[in-house]
């Protein structure tokens, strides 16, 4: 009569008392045209073959969750609400077709009697039992508030929510996607060598991720010269004068080595900063000394180039254009 995912007001109209809008249509899962604007009552007329309701629905679930099984792999849930005003009268057994929906189909059977007899409540109970995963009783109600709560209870029972535990729990193709940090660099808070590291995996309860520490920390040992936290108290190399033996020869030097043994390599050298070059005549330029990787380098130099006719002293020999007698072009005399 009414669908799956199908908005709850159109289960209660069937149960509210009114029929303002009858209409015989009878589409699987929309009965009536509840969209179109269709209002049809239930009517407690007849017997009540909670077996046979059952079994029905059993018929009406099993493609659907097969197919939807191939599809998107049979994460979503689904869940049979029989609603009755009274105890099976046709002579079937609803309790084993209820168990028969849960053992076939993973589908569990939520009964709800409305104004029932007490003499037929022990009977609904044990059909809700046989069919739910926990043992639950019936939802026993006697009027329209009481209904809508305990079909609103059903339904936000049966929403699944995303977990941490490497399934796509909500069946939208995302794998944890509500646990952002799955998967971080994390530690365990230790200093220097105790350090462990690892990444965030979920934790037990599914609710939250937890650092997972794949490469332990060594174990505090005496701090030595190295560069490293030895002893894990978040200082390095502390208490240690960690320059290495030297004898000094003198003010330090461009050749790579710390001659005045002061930690430092090549930085005395008197010639660094100073002029280099031949001259600074015409288009050259004097350079600066450097000291680069242990070598004097002048940087910056621009030598002597080729003489060209281009009104500049290409050769820095303070002449324009070298030899003016070879280079000077004239213009030709026209003819008389």
């Amino acid at each position: 009569m009414v669908g799956f995912g199908s908005d709850i007001n159109q289960y209660l109209m069937w149960l509210d008392h009114q029929e303002s809008s009858f209409d015989n249509t009878q589409v699987s899962g929309d009965h009536c045209d509840f969209g179109g604007g269709g209002d049809c009552e239930l009517r407690g007329t007849g017997p009540t073959p909670l077996a046979g309701s059952l079994e029905a629905a059993r018929d009406f679930l099993d493609p659907v969750v097969e197919c939807d099984a191939a599809a998107i792999g049979g994460c979503k849930t689904y869940g049979v609400i029989l609603l009755t005003d009274g105890a099976e009268s046709c002579n079937g057994a609803p309790a084993g077709a209820a168990a028969a929906v849960l053992a076939d189909l993973g589908v569990e059977t939520f009964l709800v009697g409305f104004s029932v007899l007490a003499s037929e409540e022990a009977e609904l109970n044990a059909i809700t039992n046989a069919g739910s995963l926990s043992g639950q009783d019936a939802f026993l109600v006697g009027d329209e508030d009481q209904l809508a709560n305990a079909l609103a209870s059903i339904v936000s029972d049966s929403i699944v929510f995303e977990t941490c535990n490497d399934l796509d729990d909500d069946c939208d193709g995302l794998i944890d996607e509500d646990f952002p940090s799955k998967g971080d660099v994390c530690d365990d808070g230790g200093q220097g060598i105790c350090q462990g590291t690892g990444n965030r995996i979920c934790n037990v309860a599914g609710d939250g991720t937890v650092c997972d520490i794949t490469n332990p920390g060594q174990v505090a040992g005496v701090e030595i010269c190295n560069g490293i936290d030895d002893n894990c108290n978040n200082l390095v190399d502390e208490g240690l004068s960690c320059i290495p033996d030297c004898t000094p020869t003198g003010v330090d030097l461009c050749d790579g080595i710390d001659n005045d043994c002061d930690g430092a390599i090549d930085e005395d050298d008197p010639l660094v900063g100073t002029q280099c070059g031949t001259t600074d005549q015409g288009t050259c330029e004097f350079g600066t000394n450097l000291c680069i990787a242990g070598n004097m380098v002048c940087v910056g130099e621009e030598g002597p180039g080729t003489e060209v006719c281009n009104g500049l002293d290409d050769d820095c020999r303070r002449l324009l254009q070298g030899n003016a007698a070879s280079l000077l072009a004239l213009p030709a005399k026209a003819p008389a």
